[in-house]
């Protein structure tokens, strides 16, 4: 664990420890949801210890395991236990490394990610899920005008959705970026100011995507 330079921080050491053990016997016995938790103690004990590099793995761990309460969960209507997870995912994060730094960022998209999926039937999830898939692997390819007809098949399933829903926030966003690809500027700029609309009505200004 290294040198300790007071009573406070023998503490501290003792409770990344504690919290670290206890979250990898969760881990083992399936709990992911629970390891998400104990693990975000484990690294928030060892900053406060002023171990860092061990704060940043069992953040690592962390993400590890509310991925896995993702994987658990994204089939089941009640999505209540993953975000709780994300969510202290996120807090820790910002307790760890500031709201500004990429692993921040990435935790809030997530979070705000899986909140939309959670606005969803496990149908919708499903079928949502493999059409992004399929828009993925097309828009890496470079294969911008059949990504866009993928794109907008899932938007003309959101007739079913709020008007603020993230999924639409998402599907222009990614129409904007098919378009601007295509070299179709004025469509991609009102997809994509739509897309920011959303976002910015629906998580705040502090959106990932608001203010580019």
């Amino acid at each position: 664990i290294g040198l300790v330079r007071s009573r406070g921080e023998a503490d501290e050491h003792f409770d990344a420890y504690f919290w670290s053990r206890k979250a990898a016997l969760e881990e083992s016995s399936g709990d992911f949801a629970a390891a998400t938790l104990s693990y975000g103690k484990a690294a928030l004990a060892s900053h406060r210890a002023e171990a860092k590099s061990q704060s940043e793995e069992f953040y690592d761990q962390m993400s590890a395991a509310s991925s896995r309460v993702w994987l658990e969960q994204s089939r089941e209507d009640d999505l209540s236990q993953d975000l709780t997870a994300t969510a202290a995912t996120v807090s820790c994060a910002e307790q760890l490394f500031g709201r500004n730094d990429w692993r921040t960022m990435a935790a809030r998209s997530m979070y705000e990610f899986r909140s939309s999926q959670a606005r969803l039937t496990p149908r919708q999830r499903q079928q949502t899920t493999e059409l992004n898939m399929i828009y993925y692997r097309l828009a890496e390819n470079q294969r911008f005008q059949h990504a866009l007809s993928v794109i907008d098949w899932l938007r003309a399933r959101d007739d079913d959705l709020d008007r603020n829903h993230p999924v639409r926030g998402n599907v222009l966003f990614n129409r904007g970026y098919c378009l601007k690809e295509l070299n179709r500027p004025t469509e991609a700029k009102d997809s994509l100011e739509s897309a920011i609309v959303i976002y910015q009505e629906t998580f705040g200004s502090n959106h990932l995507h608001v203010g580019r």
